[in-house]
């Protein structure tokens, strides 16, 4: 089974939801996020650049917004998206699982 995060009520249109990091980067590059906050979202981010294999990226292949889903066995992962998701909320986002 898969899991992914996504920023948007269950009305919304799949096609206008973003994924949490794309929706944390907004709110990091607005300063709309506590400074404890956006150091959070720094280290989580510097964890999935460390710890999580990445497919090369192709701009003619790749949407800027696209979502990531993740296998429901990786814990370490979806526990770190589960602490953007905290975030998110807190600055008044809804996240869908």
């Amino acid at each position: 089974m898969y899991i992914r995060f996504v920023v948007g009520l269950d009305k919304d249109s799949p096609r206008i939801q973003n994924g949490l990091f794309v929706e944390a980067e907004a709110l990091r590059k607005s300063g709309l996020l506590e400074q404890y906050e956006e150091k959070a979202i720094k280290d989580i981010f510097n964890f999935f650049n460390t710890y999580l294999p990445c497919p090369p990226y192709s701009k003619k292949k790749w949407s800027i917004d696209a979502i990531s889903w993740f296998k429901d066995s990786a814990s370490d992962f979806i526990n770190k998206m589960r602490e953007i998701q905290v975030i998110l909320e807190q600055n008044d986002l809804y996240v869908r699982v």
